[in-house]
């Protein structure tokens, strides 16, 4: 068995050394700061969260204690800068329910169309167009809460979208294809015996004719 010298085992190391050890370097310093960045990242999504959560309580605490202005306040800084946390969602969703009340439908609609633009969770991004779809139904506009709705983002919803789907039909006077809806969210509606009822009177009340 052949042994190499001390002196031959020298040179091929710096043989391999002078083809690889560049890149073996730059490799573990690239590795080094894909870990370094990923912790900064983790750590500032984390206290941009706690932030966000921190101001969503305000917004609630506000709402609750009927302080409307630092309310507002809190809602439109979630918004503006925490618009990549869930809460920036919530807060929208309360600036378009404080628009309903005051009947500024207009700003409702460009609320709720924020939260399906940008929202991070589906079953509220699902909120926000059953939302518009009723403000739509309000205003007796079935044709574009239909349009709304055709696109679902959660199916844990079919059934409330379903029976809002019927609502539009009805409000277009086209009875069977309310009917049809009706049926379809009977089906679909869990807590049956909550909710169903509601529905059942919605189609038994349907007009026997378009």
């Amino acid at each position: 068995m052949n042994y190499l010298t001390e002196e031959e085992q020298v040179e091929r190391l710096r043989a391999w050394w002078k083809e690889y050890g560049l890149a073996v370097v730059s490799g573990i310093v690239i590795a080094i700061i894909i870990v370094l960045v990923w912790h900064y990242y983790t750590a500032y999504e984390a206290r941009k969260s706690q932030a966000a959560s921190l101001i969503y309580t305000t917004l609630v605490n506000s709402d609750l204690s009927e302080q409307p202005e630092s309310a507002h306040q809190a809602a439109k800084e979630l918004v503006k800068h925490y618009a990549g946390t869930p809460y920036a969602s919530y807060a929208a969703l309360w600036l378009a329910k404080q628009s309903v009340v005051n009947q500024q439908y207009p700003k409702a609609i460009n609320w709720l169309n924020w939260v399906v633009a940008n929202g991070k969770v589906k079953a509220v991004k699902q909120v926000a167009r059953l939302r518009l779809a009723q403000i739509n139904l309000q205003l007796n506009q079935p044709t574009q809460a239909l349009q709304i709705l055709a696109t679902v983002e959660d199916k844990a919803y079919l059934g409330l979208i379903d029976e809002t789907r019927g609502d539009a039909f009805l409000l277009a006077n086209n009875i069977s294809a309310a009917k049809t809806a009706y049926e379809q969210a009977l089906q679909e509606m869990p807590e049956p015996d909550r909710v169903q009822p509601i529905l059942a009177m919605k189609l038994a009340n349907l007009p026997t004719s378009n």
